[in-house]
């Protein structure tokens, strides 16, 4: 990474993001925070008029702008050295992961997904199954996202249905407790082996992704216009 980019975006920190990477041990950590801010600041300037954006955080760690009468949602999602960056009118989530060979695959599968996502021999080959497995991962953790709850919300409290639809839908173990704002669901693998789910609350019949680069950097955007 060129430092000259590292320091830019370095440079558009506030005082207290700046303290906090200087808590991040890991190098990796730090530039992930550093650029993915930097690239978050820069796509939300296309949306805003605030250039400084000032982010807050809810009280299961979603980040926001301060400015909430902006009426402009976003989330972020890191892997690897890929930053994906979801931008939209409603609330949104996003997730990103490289495929890893698990040896535990099954036993993960079984503690988080429900029998009509997965079961045993469901998605034929081991490659088929990973592949399942990752859309299902992104899938759930987007739209935890996208409710603002994070991992409060138990993964197996719901589950999708890939059959009666043309896209994912949602179903909720106790629909009673649940808030009943229609989800829209995109999901894609980007490249081999990593894929990309977005969860947004919207009653509309279909999800336009619009997929741009920062500065030459693995920075995704899914903007909903």
């Amino acid at each position: 990474m060129a430092s000259g980019k590292y320091d830019a975006c370095y440079a558009q920190l506030t005082a207290d993001e700046t303290q906090r990477v200087a808590t991040f041990k890991a190098n990796k950590r730090r530039q992930q925070f550093v650029i993915g801010r930097g690239a978050l600041r820069a796509i939300l300037r296309r949306y805003c008029a605030d250039a400084a954006a000032e982010f807050c955080v809810n009280e299961h760690g979603k980040p926001a702008l301060k400015d909430a009468a902006s009426g402009v949602h976003f989330n972020l999602s890191h892997s690897g050295s890929t930053i994906a960056i979801a931008v939209a009118a409603q609330p949104v989530g996003v997730d990103i992961e490289t495929h890893k060979v698990r040896r535990n695959l099954q036993q993960i599968a079984d503690s988080v997904f429900h029998p009509r996502e997965w079961h045993p021999g469901m998605w034929g080959t081991e490659a088929q199954q990973l592949q399942h497995f990752y859309r299902l991962w992104t899938l759930k953790e987007a739209l935890v996202k996208a409710t603002g709850q994070g991992l409060s919300v138990p993964l197996t409290s719901f589950y999708f249905d890939f059959q009666s639809a043309a896209r994912p839908e949602v179903h909720w173990h106790k629909a009673a407790e649940r808030n009943t704002e229609d989800w829209l669901f995109a999901q894609r693998e980007i490249s081999t082996g990593v894929s990309l789910a977005i969860a947004l609350q919207s009653a509309a019949d279909d999800l336009p992704l619009s997929i741009h680069t920062f500065e030459g950097e693995h920075c995704l955007t899914v903007a909903n216009d």
